[in-house]
């Protein structure tokens, strides 16, 4: 996003800006209410008075720490993560909705051990040893090229999902 908010004010010095990250329905409700002119979401917009444009797409995938028992697997199956410890986000959240209820049908239980709003706390919980999560793959990156989160395949489970521009359509 920083790079975005760079060309932005590159290109338009005097615009004001104001970032606010939270949920996809909270940001949906503020285009609605006037409070914000657009949104950048991952989520499932429901309002037909709001119009979405894909502007990217991200996957989804299922990392732990590199000192997880899981870490040098490579390929994991559904009798693996069984019973795991599980970094999750909110109930709301769509990296939760979505992979979360792929692995269901895989049968995949896990043991909720620690649930956060905020990626870092999440990242920080999974590099401790806290449990597995689901999490973008361009949100750990970093982490992901410095080998201290480490991405696990699961056969036949894979998400992506279009993130969008959201502006009110009048």
């Amino acid at each position: 996003i920083h790079d975005i908010l760079d060309k932005v004010k590159e290109k338009m010095p005097n615009l004001q800006v104001l970032v606010t990250v939270t949920n996809s329905s909270d940001i949906e409700q503020a285009i609605l209410t006037n409070e914000v002119d657009l949104g950048i979401v991952e989520g499932i917009i429901k309002s037909d008075e709001l119009l979405t444009t894909p502007i990217c797409e991200d996957e989804l995938v299922l990392v732990c720490g590199k000192e997880h028992p899981l870490a040098k697997a490579g390929k994991v199956t559904a009798s693996m993560l069984q019973g795991q410890n599980y970094v999750s986000r909110e109930s709301g959240s769509a990296e939760r909705n979505q992979l979360e209820k792929k692995l269901e049908e895989q049968g995949i239980q896990f043991v909720r051990s620690f649930c956060s709003t905020n990626t870092e706390a999440i990242k920080n919980a999974v590099r401790r040893g806290r449990g597995i999560a689901v999490l973008s793959r361009r949100m750990v990156e970093k982490e992901l090229a410095t080998g201290d989160i480490v991405v696990l395949s699961l056969d036949g489970v894979r998400a992506t999902r279009n993130i969008n521009l959201v502006i009110h359509k009048n």
